[in-house]
């Protein structure tokens, strides 16, 4: 269907129970519901009751996306995904302008790179002196106030409870800045508390200040740097770390268990790995098995009785579908019949995101992915552990998801994909706060494998354009992307392509980076849980997913 000329309407026609689409149709044509029903996406000539009429033009891609899409075209749309292709390829679509979502602030670790320092002032007295930089400005003279802000919105997490916190900021160069903090407690961030009144030196100086007891549970907070309208300003901001303090004694931490993922299902390959995972300091094994599963059942108790901790992994989003329950289940009985005996838990990276027509339900297909732990979790004695990604703590069906999994499972496995140091903690901090309160362990995931670049186009409104979007009554918002610019015509709105970028791999993964790098992402989160003082029974396990041999050759040198 993809490459057609001039059709005049859109249609979503429903197959019956257990017919699947033609394998000819273009990816974007199909649409999968919670009941396991497919629907295919038409174009053509005819008159369908319910069709959306269209522009007439060359059709290189189309989809359904919920009814709220359309109030966000005014502010752009963005897709990530290769629409050059010969079969356009579209991961994503979402709206240009989102709200902005806070990050946990992960104790101790500097946080001057992601501060996202903005210049305010009437004046425009306020630059940056490196783009490529952040954390150096100039301010000249001015007769107004000005300064910098940190835009990025960071809170504080919940733990250690009854923690007090403080701040310390380095800062160096030559003039004098108030340094001000404020907080967001529902009203939005008022006028700062002013901490302190420096004058800058080249060397530098770091300062501390007690963060109020009233802003601990503030949604965000941002910093500012207020220069004196007399004088000029240079300044740079190398380091804003912030600590808790318990303020009770707290038990001592165990130690971080280090494990990996391995998707082979090959038992040869995990003898053969045996000994270098165990000099790396892996203790925790989760192993996809092959589907005939009896056959590497000795391999897994040879490993078990080497004193590994033996999980198998099982995933795929069709999973949560009902004709497919009967098959999950019986085979999860098998598994948990192995308990103690080659196995130690059982976990289901399901991820039901992907599939196909997700976007349009994902309340019906949440309840759904739900649904699935808590039928396992009623089958046997075998510990369940349940996988989800990072961002689904930020999701608005997350948190529900989350309380339901949490009953359900006995550890939540989060892919904590995020190559920067920084970013993996905040996000890895957030997790652990949220597994401490629910008294569930986690585990953070440290993405090894390959990752591609993607592409990200990025489209504004304009009088035409080769991105179509309409209202569809009753389906959601139709989006088509033409070959060529077509005209909007009633109730719709074009688009046109503005720019062009990469969102690179490496955003994601460590794999191309030193071992060295991995060590430290090891080193930065082990420090993160110790200063949370979590309970013994919540300390995470780290995992890396899909690592190279030289990785592990690296860490078994460094393994005492």
């Amino acid at each position: 269907m993809t490459g057609q000329t001039s059709p005049h309407e859109l249609s979503l026609r429903e197959l019956p129970l257990g017919e699947r689409p033609p394998a000819a149709l273009a990816p974007w044509q199909r649409m999968l519901t919670p009941s396991g029903v497919w629907r295919v996406l038409e174009v053509s000539h005819g008159r369908t009751p319910g069709s959306l009429d269209i522009p007439a033009g060359t059709i290189l891609w189309a989809g359904v996306y919920p009814e709220s899409l359309v109030e966000s075209v005014a502010s752009g749309l963005q897709i990530i995904g290769d629409i050059a292709a010969p079969v356009p390829v579209v991961e994503e679509l979402t709206p240009l302008k989102q709200d902005a979502q806070s990050l946990t602030v992960p104790p101790g670790l500097n946080l001057a790179r992601l501060m996202q320092w903005t210049a305010f002032g009437v004046e425009e007295r306020v630059r940056a002196e490196d783009e490529a930089d952040n954390t150096r400005w100039s301010m000249a003279v001015g007769r107004k106030p000005g300064g910098l802000y940190s835009s990025a919105l960071w809170r504080l997490p919940r733990w250690p409870e009854g923690a007090a916190w403080k701040i310390s900021v380095t800062l160096s160069g030559q003039g004098s800045v108030q340094v001000g903090l404020s907080a967001d407690i529902g009203k939005g961030h008022g006028d700062p508390l002013i901490l302190d009144d420096l004058s800058l030196t080249a060397q530098g100086s770091t300062h501390t200040w007690q963060i109020p007891a009233k802003w601990l549970q503030a949604r965000s907070l941002r910093l500012s740097l207020l220069s004196h309208s007399d004088q000029s300003v240079a300044v740079q901001i190398p380091s804003v770390i912030a600590t808790p303090q318990p303020g009770k004694r707290q038990e001592t931490a165990a130690a971080c268990r280090l494990g990996i993922w391995d998707w082979s299902a090959d038992p040869a390959r995990w003898m053969r790995l045996q000994p270098l995972w165990k000099q790396a300091g892996i203790h925790v094994l989760q192993l996809a098995l092959p589907r005939q599963a009896e056959g590497c059942l000795e391999s897994l108790k040879q490993l078990q009785n080497d004193g590994f901790h033996l999980t198998a992994v099982e995933g795929d989003p069709y999973m949560i579908l009902p004709e497919a329950l009967p098959a999950v289940l019986a085979r999860h009985q098998t598994l948990a019949g192995w308990k103690g005996q080659g196995l130690d838990a059982v976990q289901y990276d399901v991820e039901p995101y992907l599939l196909p027509g997700f976007r349009l339900q994902p309340e019906a297909w949440y309840h759904q992915w739900a649904g699935l732990y808590q039928q396992i979790s009623t089958l046997g004695k075998i510990p369940v552990e349940a996988v989800v990604p990072f961002w689904l703590l930020q999701q608005k069906e997350g948190p529900a998801l989350l309380e339901k999994l949490a009953r359900t499972s006995h550890r939540i496995v989060v892919m904590n994909y995020r190559s920067d140091v920084v970013e993996a903690a905040a996000w890895g901090t957030a997790w652990l706060e949220w597994g401490a309160k629910h008294r569930l362990p986690v585990s953070l995931a440290i993405e090894c494998g390959p990752i591609p670049d993607v592409q990200l186009r990025t489209f504004r409104t304009a009088p035409s354009g080769r991105l179509w979007v309409s209202p569809w009554p009753g389906q959601g918002t139709a989006v088509i992307l033409y070959a060529d610019a077509v005209a909007p015509g009633e109730d719709a709105q074009t688009l046109a392509e503005v720019r062009q970028s990469l969102v690179p791999g490496a955003r994601t993964t460590l794999k191309g980076q030193p071992p060295e790098a991995v060590a430290e992402m090891l080193r930065s989160l082990q420090d993160v849980a110790r200063q949370m003082k979590l309970p013994a029974a919540m300390q995470p396990e780290f995992l890396l997913h899909e690592p190279e041999e030289a990785l592990l050759n690296y860490l078994g040198e460094k393994t005492p």
